[in-house]
């Protein structure tokens, strides 16, 4: 009698992870395609190195407080943001938590104060992850490094320009690979 109800409740679980993963790839899918639309200021469906340098120094300065080109400790907020991710997993959390509501169930425990506290970065952390040369200081270059690296990663042709399909193709690749870990965990 129980062999039954395991594998059903084992269905029900995989079911319901690969509805979750499938989910998680279309909320990812559709973050990469508005995150494109933004860095993609001229709107000719492509992203050149200029136009991500752009967006680069635009963020930079938010941390420059002094306009010497050079973010300091100093200069950084003590609460720093969210990174994208864990902004994207707080609304998500934060759908659910509506949902349960509306279906009279109780919130998870788990508070969305708590979650960000756990995952807010400090400046410290903010500075090493940068500050690739250790001299404690920001330059445009270093803050834009992980951004260009992505750059290049997805730029498959290395013309230097990110096209919409190289994009596409980046997260169907990402895709397949996560799918292909996935499966190997599962074995």
């Amino acid at each position: 009698m129980k062999t039954p109800t395991i594998a059903v409740s084992l269905m029900v679980l995989v079911a319901t992870s690969v509805g979750a993963q499938e989910a998680l790839k279309r909320d990812f899918k559709a973050y990469a395609k508005e995150r494109f639309q933004e860095l993609d200021v001229n709107r000719d469906g492509a992203i050149t190195h200029d136009e991500l340098m752009q967006q680069a120094r635009q963020k930079f300065s938010e941390f420059d407080q002094d306009g010497n080109g050079i973010v300091l400790l100093e200069e950084l907020p003590e609460k720093m943001p969210l990174s994208a991710k864990a902004q994207r997993r707080m609304e998500r959390m934060q759908e659910r938590r509506e949902a349960r509501q509306e279906e009279g169930k109780r919130a998870p425990a788990r508070s969305l104060e708590a979650f960000a506290e756990k995952h807010q970065p400090s400046r410290i952390k903010f500075m090493a992850r940068f500050d690739k040369n250790g001299d404690e200081q920001l330059v445009v270059e270093e803050f834009a490094a992980p951004m260009i690296k992505r750059h290049k990663k997805i730029d498959v042709n290395g013309d230097g320009t990110v096209t919409e399909m190289e994009l596409d193709e980046a997260l169907e690749r990402g895709m397949r690979h996560k799918r292909r870990g996935n499966n190997r965990n599962m074995r």
